[in-house]
């Protein structure tokens, strides 16, 4: 449970004046909301845990593995056929050319990575850690300034790295934030006079609550930092 006593305040505007700067404010907001959910963290690792029955000598018989196994393919058992269809059925042959590029396009994008391992792991941990997180991703490579390469994936990120705003409903989430994992060559990447200067530490697993996936990023040979990226909705501005 978060500690009650924490300090609050009003409005991000307010915490800005008195000397807080932008970038403590976003670390506060988020080690609240890891803190509010530190319980239910815990308990996902031990679902994993237990589901890839790291002590098999308490595990005679791994029902929940074979549960979720069975269920993975109940639940997605193909790759979805894109259906793009105009709301109104009126004679309008330019409406009509528009919804074919449309679902050509859908259905190309699909076609250029393997969708339904990313749409199982997703659904994967919707089963066993209790949030399966999916991403829709636009990326668009430039050259001379003109977009010479446009793409759109659907991935799936990881759960214990996805951080949101406290809500009771998603419409009313305020911000979410994904965590990255980022080595000295993306971090220059991103903020070339920046991403020199940023000690390089491990992935952040010892911050974690648990062990897993954060472990397991740990084992790269590349040091990392560990970077925010901030979606708000008020704003509607990426940070």
């Amino acid at each position: 449970m978060a500690e009650t006593n924490r300090e609050t305040i009003e409005t991000d505007e307010e915490a800005l004046r008195s000397g807080r700067s932008f970038v403590s404010l976003w670390l506060d907001k988020i080690k609240r909301a890891k803190d509010d959910e530190d319980k239910w963290r815990k308990d996902a690792y031990d679902a994993i845990s237990v589901y890839e029955a790291d002590d098999e000598k308490d595990v005679a018989f791994n029902i929940l593995h074979s549960n979720v196994e069975t269920l993975v393919p109940a639940i997605y058992n193909s790759t979805p056929v894109p259906d793009v269809r105009r709301r109104f059925s009126d004679a309008d042959p330019v409406a009509k050319e528009v919804v074919d590029i449309c679902e050509r396009g859908i259905s190309y994008s699909i076609d250029q990575y393997d969708f339904d391992a990313e749409m199982i792991s997703v659904i994967r941990d919707a089963l066993v850690p209790g949030r399966g997180v999916p991403r829709i991703r636009y990326s668009a490579k430039m050259n001379a300034g003109q977009v010479a390469l446009q793409e759109v994936k659907f991935e799936r990120w990881p759960w214990d790295k996805f951080v949101k705003g406290p809500a009771r409903s998603w419409d009313r989430v305020p911000w979410v934030a994904f965590e990255h994992d980022m080595t000295r060559d993306q971090l220059v990447a991103i903020n070339p006079e920046l991403g020199k200067k940023i000690d390089l530490k491990s992935s952040g697993a010892e911050e974690d609550s648990g062990k897993k996936e954060s472990d397991d990023l740990a084992k790269g040979l590349n040091r990392t930092a560990r970077v925010f990226e901030i979606w708000e909705k008020k704003s509607k501005k990426v940070f």
